[in-house]
């Protein structure tokens, strides 16, 4: 299967998700008032499993993690751009701020990056663990610490505490707490083989492989059809976060360092996935815009089936 064919399948299964959601909906066996449960869930368990299985397992190295970091620091620079967009020309408000934020920068590979490496390089294990790596140190990290702390500090459930309450709401979060011990047990060389490794690794591999379509469901919980002419101006702003400025300021800052050309053509579409459906989960967690962020989330879903099999052309 080729490029295309690989980005359309893998962003048709997401969407065969959601259409299910959708359908569980219209028989009222979910609705929207579940999306608080579920997102809770997702957080406070099954992201966690996920983030800790994978850390912990990871090969790192100090290229990779290079690798990373210049796709951290890209992320950075563009999350101020639109805090100055939103605050000062869109004028949002905080639970708006929150979900354009979210969408228009961290959400991209934390969810979604898997799922497309598992599908895109099917037939090279090693660039997959390669982006898994890249994906959990670059949008995954600043997701699970800037991110979660832009939800708090935005959202109805940290809006009216103080900053030392939002940090610390923020530090004791399942997350966070998850990828300390990740990087604590890969550190320390703890085994992941073994009769009791495998038990504990199994066991949380099979409660993140509910990740895709608890997400999915989420999205799908919060979906409203899309108003492109109302948000049309919030929508590109963020098509263009995610398929221009993000690959090109990532990949302008990998070039500084000395990686084979495959490793940063990895790094390159890591840093090219759509907005994630963790912008719409966080975004319900804590009282932001959810709303606004499933019609991001899902705009950038459909832009991607095109922007990145081109992405891959010119890598």
């Amino acid at each position: 299967m080729n490029l295309f064919g690989s980005v359309s399948a893998f962003i048709g299964i997401f969407f065969i998700m959601i259409v299910a959601t959708i359908w569980l909906r219209q028989q009222e066996i979910l609705t929207p008032q579940h999306a608080p449960i579920i997102s809770k869930m997702i957080l406070d368990l099954v992201y966690p499993a996920l983030i800790f299985s994978h850390v912990a397992r990871s090969e790192l190295s100090w290229a990779h993690l290079q690798i990373a970091g210049s796709i951290d620091i890209a992320l950075i620079i563009i999350g101020l751009v639109l805090f100055m967009l939103g605050r000062f020309l869109f004028r949002l408000d905080r639970p708006s701020m929150a979900a354009f934020l979210l969408a228009g920068t961290f959400s991209g590979t934390s969810l979604l990056g898997a799922a497309f490496l598992n599908i895109v390089y099917a037939d090279h294990p090693e660039l997959v663990s390669l982006g898994v790596v890249i994906a959990q140190f670059s949008h995954g990290l600043l997701i699970n610490t800037v991110g979660i702390f832009i939800a708090i500090h935005y959202g109805s459930l940290g809006s009216k505490d103080s900053v030392r309450q939002q940090v610390k709401f923020f530090v004791f979060s399942k997350p966070i707490l998850a990828l300390l011990a990740g990087v604590l047990w890969n550190i320390s060389g703890l085994p992941v083989n073994g009769y009791f490794s495998l038990i504990l690794f199994t066991g949380l591999t099979m409660i993140g492989a509910a990740l895709p379509f608890l997400s999915a469901v989420v999205t799908g919980l919060a979906f409203e059809p899309i108003k492109i002419k109302k948000n049309l101006s919030l929508l590109v702003i963020v098509a263009l976060s995610q398929f221009v400025a993000q690959p090109l300021l990532s990949d302008y800052f990998v070039g500084f360092i000395d990686v084979p050309d495959i490793e940063r053509d990895v790094g390159l579409m890591m840093s090219a996935l759509p907005s994630a459906p963790m912008a719409v989960i966080i975004c319900t967690r804590y009282g932001c815009n959810a709303q606004l962020a499933s019609t991001m989330v899902l705009f950038t879903c459909i832009l991607s089936v095109f922007t990145l099999p081109l992405t891959a052309f010119f890598a």
